[in-house]
């Protein structure tokens, strides 16, 4: 299989050179020297309300109760011009290999998430039907990614994308995201029983309001998952 990834790798790169999308480097879509002048995310307030947080990514005790998370980190602020070319090109030009490297950013800035052996990595779901027209889903690329980095297992279809919604990001209001994602989840249940007592880490790409992963998180929550957890590449700026 490595040995076949190679030569899918080599012939993907000479028909596609990579380069930075910032400094045109080559190998990579976001090199190293960019990425040490991206701000980190602070992860310093409660996502939701804005409370301060006691450690980094905790909800406040409010929240937790309210959403059913525990915790959620995010990388960086989408509203970068690089951030928002690497997801739009990932996402609508279809470079999948940029979610490979979002993964590594991931799993290497965010050890500590990782260090508990029952952790389960999962994916927000995509439907099938966007799928097949984009040809992947960008956070199970994400999440394979830091699978491979951490060797932490992920569960894929653990929770089930039923309604083929519009994008999140086209909806200017939360009641219309709120609207836009009702019901639009189930949760499959052959997979629940080896899957509940592990500390869930939700995985996707941009952050606006959370409606997505407060939806994957109460349909958890629905079925008696207690440890959900959120990692997330980037968030839309919100001002309190």
């Amino acid at each position: 299989m490595k040995k076949i990834k190679k030569i899918f790798d080599f012939f993907y790169n000479l028909i596609y050179p990579i380069k930075c999308f910032d400094c045109k480097k080559n190998h990579y879509y976001f090199c190293p020297d960019c990425l040490k002048i991206i701000p980190n995310y602070l992860n310093n307030r409660c996502l939701f309300c804005g409370v301060q947080s006691l450690e980094s990514g905790d909800l406040c005790i409010k929240c937790k109760k309210l959403y059913h998370l525990n915790n959620i980190q995010i990388f960086t602020y989408y509203d970068q011009e690089i951030i928002k070319k690497l997801i739009y090109e990932m996402k609508y030009n279809s470079v999948f290999l940029i979610a490979r490297d979002i993964g590594i950013i991931l799993a290497k800035k965010f050890k500590s998430l990782f260090y508990k052996k029952n952790c389960l990595l999962v994916p927000v779901p995509m439907h099938k039907a966007k799928i097949k027209k984009r040809g992947f889903n960008q956070t199970y690329l994400i999440a394979q990614s830091i699978s491979r980095y951490h060797k932490i297992p992920i569960c894929n279809d653990l929770i089930i994308k039923t309604k083929n919604t519009l994008p999140q990001m086209s909806q200017r209001n939360f009641l219309k995201r709120q609207d836009n994602l009702k019901n639009a989840f189930s949760l499959n249940k052959e997979k629940i029983q080896d899957s509940k007592n592990k500390k869930i880490i939700l995985i996707d790409d941009v952050f606006t309001t959370g409606t997505t992963i407060k939806s994957c998180a109460e349909i958890l929550n629905n079925y008696g998952f207690k440890n959900l957890n959120a990692l997330i590449f980037a968030r839309k700026s919100k001002k309190y």
